[in-house]
């Protein structure tokens, strides 16, 4: 029924990714989807920083004061 889907090879990156899901403790960020979940300490501190609105906009187009070098 789909024997033109057959021939279709995965792109090179799509390969890759299939071959490091079979490494034990590779973590993939290339999507943004972790195989983990979010360390506790973190989710505390982002709803601390959302909840303050520190983190509610884009940040100064040439940088943060704090992390400029002088």
């Amino acid at each position: 029924m789909f024997s033109r889907t057959q021939n279709i090879n995965l792109s090179p990156i799509k390969q890759i990714e299939l071959l490091a899901s079979k490494i034990p403790d590779v973590v993939s960020l290339a999507q943004g989807i972790p195989s983990f979940d979010t360390p506790e300490v973190v989710k505390k501190a982002a709803f601390k920083a959302l909840s303050r609105g520190a983190v509610a906009k884009y940040s100064l187009t040439y940088g943060l004061p704090e992390l400029r070098e002088t």
